[in-house]
């Protein structure tokens, strides 16, 4: 029968063996969040020139891995003060949760910045969308020299069309 992993040798715990040990350690790493440097997309580079952005505006992946993180770090603050009698060493169990707490801590870091670029590159785009055309007027003043502002452009008078003609006013009937 395969001894199980323990971090609690000193305690009435079985010693691990090192292939079930290494097999814990590498399930939680592969489930352990750090979901901000899978699952956030940021900007793309040329995010200036393109018609849309799409990327992660959602902090929400971020302030999930700062849970985690933080809660890695008071599991290995806890492990490091308790320290029974006889047994392995505080930092045995304590350093695999602080590195753990580090690496969470550095994906919420990333996510973080990364939604931070997403949201400066979407006001971006659309201060863009909202920029007026560069010809673009209110009224006439808005124009340069003698042209006037028609249909929200601003056009020459020459090249405006006159109005069509009308026929005469019809002569008043005699009584």
């Amino acid at each position: 029968m395969a001894e199980r992993c323990s971090w609690q040798r000193g305690r009435g715990g079985h010693g691990g063996t090192a292939v079930g040990c290494a097999l814990l350690l590498g399930c939680a790493l592969a489930c352990a969040p750090g979901c901000s440097v899978v699952f956030v997309a940021g900007p793309p580079a040329n995010h200036a020139e393109l018609p849309h952005v799409e990327c992660t505006t959602s902090r929400a992946l971020p302030i999930l891995d700062t849970v985690v993180a933080g809660a890695y770090g008071l599991a290995s603050a806890s492990a490091a003060a308790d320290r029974a009698p006889g047994g392995p060493s505080s930092a045995y169990r304590s350093v695999p949760m602080l590195a753990m707490a580090a690496a969470v801590g550095a994906s919420a870091a990333h996510g973080y910045a990364t939604t931070t670029d997403c949201r400066a590159a979407r006001r971006q785009w659309k201060a863009r969308l909202a920029a007026p055309a560069p010809n673009a007027c209110g009224r006439d003043v808005d124009c340069a020299g003698d042209r006037v502002c028609e249909a929200s452009l601003c056009v020459d008078p020459i090249l405006m069309l006159p109005p069509p003609f009308a026929a005469p006013p019809a002569a008043p009937e005699a009584i």
